[in-house]
């Protein structure tokens, strides 16, 4: 990329140029410093630090010594260090900024709002910073799905270690690869749970049923007694391995029989979630 640039002298035109520049590093910073990751580019640095010179010489004239003044104060020195710092101002820094643009805008519009044609030198340049931007920003998107993905994921890590702590219920998941668990102070206890006894805990996930019922549903034939066996081993297998207190044993069954007849899933005492 040429970096030679000729001379501006017309008022208007410096103005035109000082508005496409000045958007330019708004482009750039607001890549750099915006989202949920501010992260530093040695190349896009060379180029914001040489627009950026390039802007203070457009605007090297008496009338706009104030606004001169006022972007070398806002906008970031570089866009490669501190940038956490500069991450946090740069919210309120940008309106200002925009500010310094609206009144460039308005001085151009009181001379006529003159047209120019690019020269070679600045349209390489802009089409070069166009390129730039937009290989940096699917790399940037990129880095915040995965910055995203990773703060889901311990969020799930979180909110499981939470359920293990709640006073009146246990969070126990059921889920069709894992079977049965929950966590216990950041260990996951689980009951690998197939078969017919997992059969039992679906058709039970959503409603009560008798004994006679289940079993139609699980062997085609009546045989309550079997199913209450079952259920019973169900219920013992599943204390021993989520690790339920001995003084909890009874009313902390998985699977409970009803007063009024039939089963059910323990829902008072669990909160019961399915995978």
């Amino acid at each position: 990329m040429n970096m030679k640039r000729k001379t501006y002298t017309n008022f208007g035109q410096r103005l035109f140029l000082s508005q496409l520049y000045l958007d330019k590093l708004l482009d750039m910073t607001d890549l750099v410093l915006t989202g949920y990751l501010a992260i530093g580019d040695r190349e896009l640095n060379g180029i914001y630090m040489l627009i950026k010179s390039y802007l203070q010489s457009m605007l090297d004239f008496p009338e706009f010594d104030s606004v001169k003044r006022d972007l070398l104060l806002l906008l970031p020195d570089d866009l490669i260090s501190d940038l956490q710092e500069k991450n946090i101002v740069w919210e309120h820094d940008r309106i200002l900024v925009e500010k310094c643009l609206a009144q460039i805008e308005k001085e151009y519009i009181l001379v006529g709002s003159p047209k120019f044609s690019l020269s070679e030198d600045d349209k390489e340049i802009f089409d070069y910073i166009n390129n730039l931007l937009k290989k940096r920003r699917e790399n940037k998107k990129h880095s915040n799905k995965k910055f995203v993905d990773y703060l889901k994921e311990e969020k799930k890590k979180v909110d499981l270690i939470n359920d293990s702590f709640d006073d009146n219920k246990l969070t126990i998941h059921i889920t069709s690869d894992s079977g049965i668990w929950r966590i216990e102070r950041g260990k996951k206890l689980q009951y690998s749970i197939k078969g017919n006894r997992r059969k039992i805990i679906d058709f039970l996930s959503n409603k009560k049923l008798s004994g006679k019922e289940l079993s139609e549903l699980l062997l085609r034939k009546k045989n309550a007694e079997f199913i209450g066996k079952e259920i019973s081993n169900i219920n013992k297998i599943f204390l021993k391995k989520m690790q339920i207190e001995k003084s909890q044993d009874k009313k902390r069954k998985l699977i409970i029989s009803l007063p009024t007849g039939g089963y059910a899933l323990n829902k008072e005492e669990y909160d019961i979630s399915f995978h």
